[in-house]
């Protein structure tokens, strides 16, 4: 017995194609903001009464105050994180997505309500922001607010002087906001240019995950060390801020841009060396502006010596990788290439088959049956054209409703019964219920299981029985199919080929339904079941 399964709730397949920009950028926020509270927890069990009274304890005696540790200091620094941390999610995973399903082509009334709904989300996580700043300000500097009795004003937002300009804390709240939101959208247009459909889309994509990923590792280690005083000074600042962003990027401009450019020719000739000489510039000298050190002249001195060694070290190293992972780059390239081809190839075969003469033909065939008192060719053949309809105009797109679907299913079925003998010893049953089968589907990702069954399932000399049913509701699909299995015949033609549409189809769902279906197969000595559930 041979059994495939594959579990909606706990698998997750990480398919060729997917941009993973999005959770890499999430998991380091979530890692750095727990970073940040553990260096703060930190603080709170190793730092002694005689560090913490110059830094935290000297204020409050100046301005009467009752000083806590835990109140004055460990809650403002937890609250300020989490609240920060919490506006990110908000603007990446409530906001954001409300702009991504606008479309321009619905109706008025449905995109102000859009832009409304988002405007109001915007304004509430801006005066969440203000709250958390300002009472988080309250319990760390407790002299800063004087409201006169009146402390519900400081649900306006953080306002060190609250008598001067009640407002301040929210603006800087609808700021912060703000440059979030303007973050996000600018990661979003970036996302969509890298995950546009042409021949260069799973190389781009190859590329960013490689750069989001190192990004992720790279900033969190950098993070801890900053966070936590492992190193400091103006020599770290160099390695850590100039010298190793730039060796990344120049490995990652001569990896997968200048080097596979000149696959086939000269790597090394004269132009390439000026490219190369050029773009090790542009990418060492952005990361040598910062103040990092304390004259001019020697930050230019520390940036040509960068320069160097990315031209002497780094590139023939990125080289020297490059060669060991050429193949996997350039076979990538050559599939989108293959790919983009077949689908031209296909395109022209469509264009050679006229459309209008099959159908005239059919149609003419149908009449032809009717006048003979033939209903059942007559059906078969309306049937037939339907099926034809479907894959010259519905085959090609990428998502068609589930009812072209199932209308394309049932002409099959009633075809094959067309063609089967009726007898006792030949059972075959569909329960297709088409209520709730509102959902998009890819076309052709159900008729393999039924072509199938009819293909080894139908024998006139031994009992055979087909079952297929079909179910939707508002979260999937559920097909079923079961057919009688039978040796088959020795001058079978089929037999060398059996199995291709299978192995097919199975490909088509990881790639199509990434961790949103679950396919059990079995089989025995006298049937063979395949159970298939989808969310579209």
């Amino acid at each position: 017995m041979a059994l495939q399964t594959k579990d909606l709730s706990t698998d997750t397949i990480v398919t060729p194609g997917k941009l993973w920009w999005r959770r890499h950028e999430l998991i380091f926020v979530t890692l750095f903001a727990l970073i940040r509270m553990a260096r703060d927890l930190w603080d709170r069990f190793t730092l002694t009464d005689l560090e913490i009274e110059p830094t935290y304890k000297i204020p409050y005696h100046q301005h009467g105050q009752a000083f806590n540790y835990n109140t004055n200091v460990l809650f403002p620094q937890l609250n300020t994180v989490l609240v920060l941390y919490l506006v990110y999610l908000g603007v990446n995973k409530v906001i954001i997505p409300i702009f991504k399903k606008l479309s321009w082509q619905a109706a008025t009334s449905k995109i102000l309500l859009r832009l409304v709904l988002a405007a109001f989300l915007y304004l509430l996580l801006s005066w969440f922001l203000a709250l958390g700043f300002n009472s988080a300000t309250y319990y760390a500097h407790p002299w800063y607010f004087n409201y006169g009795g009146f402390q519900l004003l400081s649900l306006l937002g953080y306002n060190d002087h609250p008598q001067q300009s009640l407002f301040t804390g929210f603006d800087r709240a609808l700021s912060l906001v703000g440059v979030v939101m303007l973050l996000g959208c600018i990661r979003e247009v970036i996302i969509r240019f890298v995950e546009k459909q042409d021949k260069n889309r799973a190389f781009r994509i190859l590329v960013f995950n490689q750069f989001t990923l190192a990004a992720l590792v790279y900033w969190t280690a950098v993070a801890i060390i900053l966070l936590f005083n492992i190193f400091s000074g103006a020599g770290f600042r160099i390695i850590c801020m100039g010298f190793i962003p730039a060796t990344f990027l120049v490995f990652m401009v001569n990896t997968y841009w200048l080097f596979p450019q000149k696959e086939g020719g000269p790597v090394f000739s004269f132009r390439s060396l000026i490219q190369l000489l050029v773009s090790s510039l542009l990418c060492t000298f952005p990361f040598f502006t910062f103040d990092g050190l304390d004259m001019p002249a020697r930050l230019f001195i520390f940036c040509m010596i960068c320069w160097g060694m990315q031209l002497l070290i780094t590139t023939p190293v990125s080289w020297l990788i490059y060669q060991q992972r050429k193949d996997r780059i350039l076979q990538l390239r050559g599939a989108e290439e293959a790919l983009v081809k077949s689908r031209a190839d296909l395109q022209f075969l469509r264009s050679q088959i006229n459309p209008h003469f099959l159908f005239n033909a059919l149609n003419t065939l149908y009449g032809t049956a009717l006048r003979e008192k033939a209903p059942d060719s007559a059906a078969g053949i309306q049937m037939l054209g339907d099926m034809m309809r479907f894959m010259l105009h519905e085959n090609h797109q990428d998502l068609i409703p589930m009812s072209k679907e199932v209308e394309y299913l049932q002409n099959y079925i009633a075809l094959q019964k067309l063609r089967t003998p009726a007898s006792p010893d030949m059972v075959i049953e569909d329960h297709i219920d088409e209520q709730g089968c509102n959902h998009p589907i890819a076309p052709m990702i159900l008729i393999p299981f039924v072509e199938n069954a009819f293909k080894h399932g139908v024998s006139l000399r031994e009992k055979s029985w087909i079952s297929i049913i079909l179910s939707c509701n508002e979260k999937g699909i559920r097909f079923e199919v079961r057919n009688s299995i039978h040796p088959p015949a020795p001058n079978d033609p089929e037999t060398e080929h059996s199995g291709i549409g299978l192995t097919n189809v199975l490909e088509r769902l990881t790639l199509l339904y990434p961790g949103k279906h679950a396919i059990d197969i079995k089989t025995n000595e006298q049937e063979y079941i395949v159970r298939l559930s989808l969310q579209p």
